[in-house]
């Protein structure tokens, strides 16, 4: 028996979807994501007639906003109850919710039809359009996704170049409990109005600099830690602060402080962290690594870490950020992997670690990741709401230019965490409202 294409299946869902029916019995060549939920073909009744609607045929989905597709129907009109065969070509707007990952369909259109009859052929359109007029309904975006067919060609992929930075990050792989105290390059210090204290802002972490005794402090969890300098080690716990830290306890703006006064030794002592002024991945382990083979293939993965970290041969294999690197020492140099070994795509789709095979280049999961990349995130925004947004600034805004990008990013203010980008794309789409996409600031 022939599978059918994943073309054909979308478009299985794209007629239960637009046309409704009650759940039957699948064809039997349908595909097993969509056994026992159509009952095609499939026969709406109306006052002028019926209407069979058969397996559709996907004409295309550009840029991921009105849904095309020719439809067989078979159609009897009462008045001679002689059945005329033909298609429709419709047309739906989708509208993608990321939030909720559905895809909404509406505004279906029929737009053509085509029937040998050509006498009757008004009256077959007009009670074809009845079969499809009001179809609204929503469907999960996973499985629109899996359902494509495997040549969907992505809307502007054609020709981009690459432009992620393969260099591998820091990469710390630590067998003992440790944090990572992550400052975006250089730190920015800001003074502290009415203090003598000034705190880093590019980072998330509570770090201040006292110019009264000159050291810098540190609130790990709600333990104050000092050291005379801002680097890896060195970092005692202490329950003596200066005195400027009682004022900032007093600010509603300094919540964390405020729960961590007055400075108390813990009974244990508070997690290690390593400080680090670049990209950097912590690996955490709980022990030595326990490894554990995946059944079909020759990987072993470590089981006993959250880390996508995995053996193979004699190297070590961890992927972040869709990135995979390796290295034949975990405390090694770290290398980025231009072509990953086969074994990988060969992960079963069940097994606790398939989610890499979104990552895995040549898999369907992997395509998939590209498309999904690909979909437009649109959000309407009234227009004058964006002065609500106040970016603070530690002086004149600095930016610094992304690499392989016309984007910079703000380095001087709060609202960025590690190497976290502000940036707004608007487009005026009508009157009051904007459109924009891709937005991130803070986060």
């Amino acid at each position: 028996m022939n599978k059918p294409s994943y073309l054909f299946v979308l478009m299985i869902m794209f007629v239960l979807t637009f046309c409704g029916g009650t759940v039957g019995a699948a064809p039997s060549n349908a595909n097993s994501e969509m056994a026992g939920s159509t009952d095609y073909p499939r026969i709406e009744h109306f006052e002028q007639g019926s209407v069979q609607v058969d397996f559709p045929t996907l004409e295309s989905w550009p840029d991921f906003r009105y849904l095309k597709a020719w439809l067989p129907v078979e159609v009897s009109l009462k008045s001679d109850n002689k059945p005329r065969v033909g298609s429709v070509y419709v047309q739906a707007l989708t509208v993608i919710n990321f939030e909720q990952r559905t895809v909404g369909i509406s505004d279906l259109k029929v737009l053509k039809t085509k029937f040998s009859d050509k006498d009757k052929s008004d009256s077959l359109t007009e009670l074809t359009a009845l079969a499809f007029h009001g179809r609204e309904r929503t469907v999960p975006l996973d499985v629109l996704l899996r359902l494509l067919p495997k040549d969907f060609e992505i809307p502007g992929q054609t020709g981009m170049a690459s432009p992620l930075n393969f260099e591998p990050p820091a990469i710390v792989v630590s067998e003992t409990p440790l944090q990572l105290l992550s400052i975006d390059k250089e730190p920015v210090r800001a003074p502290i109005e009415g203090t003598e204290l000034e705190y880093v802002v590019n980072t998330n972490w509570n770090v201040f600099y006292s110019g009264q005794d000159g050291r810098w402090y540190v609130l790990n969890d709600k333990t104050w830690q000092l050291s005379n300098y801002l680097g890896d080690g060195g970092w005692t716990t202490t329950d003596k602060l200066p005195s400027d830290f009682d004022r900032l306890a007093l600010s509603d703006k300094w919540k964390d402080v405020q729960q961590a006064m007055p400075a108390s030794k813990p009974s244990k002592s508070p997690v290690p962290f390593v400080l680090s002024l670049q990209a950097t991945e912590l690996v955490l382990l709980d022990g030595a690594p326990r490894l554990s083979v995946i059944e079909k293939t020759d990987i072993r993965y470590v089981s006993n870490t959250q880390s996508d970290l995995f053996n193979y041969g004699d190297h070590w294999y961890f992927l972040v950020s869709g990135r995979w690197f390796s290295n034949s020492d975990l405390n090694g140099k770290w290398q980025y992997v231009k072509d990953l070994p086969a074994a990988f795509a060969q992960i079963p789709s069940d097994h606790k670690k398939a989610h890499v095979l979104f990552s895995v280049p040549g898999t369907r999961q992997a395509k998939l990741a590209l498309i999904e990349a690909a979909l437009p995130h649109r959000v309407s925004v009234a227009k004058g709401s964006a002065a609500e947004l106040e970016v603070r600034w530690v002086g004149e805004p600095r930016f610094e230019v992304i690499e392989t990008t016309q984007l910079q990013r703000g380095l001087n203010t709060p609202y960025r965490l590690s190497s976290t980008i502000i940036f707004i794309t608007c487009v005026w789409m009508e009157p009051g409202i904007w459109l924009h996409q891709q937005t991130a600031h803070g986060v």
